[in-house]
């Protein structure tokens, strides 16, 4: 048995050594640049297109501005009026108070099952702003904001 732990904690140590030689993490200039999120070691891009996972060592992290709101590729500034960004950011807002109350209501025994939207809520409108009126929706949880 102590020969077999022996063994297995070498095989965990070498497969932590390969992983982590494979798992090359970018050096960011920046706290602005680096992603702010536990364990982020992606690259950010502001440019779509498709990843040869075998080739890159994280999925790099899309976006179309920096943290200081300035559009990084015009190209992709969607041009969007000054209104319609307010609407989409007070729904945010109204979707993540939604979800607080809903989250307390679940905690309390009040309602059986509630999966909160936290950090998801762009995703929920910007999928949504794309939707014509007509168009049908089978929302499931966590799509709360569509």
């Amino acid at each position: 048995k102590i020969y077999r732990k022996a063994f297995n904690i070498r095989v965990a140590r070498r497969s932590f050594a390969v992983n982590h030689a494979a798992c090359q993490q970018q050096e960011f200039t920046s706290l602005d640049e680096k992603p702010q999120f536990p364990g982020a070691s992606a690259e950010f891009v502001d440019k779509l297109e498709f990843i040869q996972p075998n080739v890159i060592s994280g999925i790099p992290v899309y976006r179309v501005m920096d943290r200081q709101g300035n559009i990084l590729n015009q190209s992709e500034d969607p041009q969007l009026p000054k209104e319609e960004v307010l609407k989409f950011y007070k729904n945010m807002t109204l979707l993540n108070t939604m979800d607080r109350i809903l989250y307390e209501s679940q905690r309390q025994g009040r309602i059986s099952f509630y999966m909160t939207n936290y950090g998801e809520e762009g995703t929920h409108l910007g999928s949504a702003a794309a939707l014509e009126p007509s168009d049908l929706v089978f929302g499931q949880y966590r799509e709360a904001g569509v």
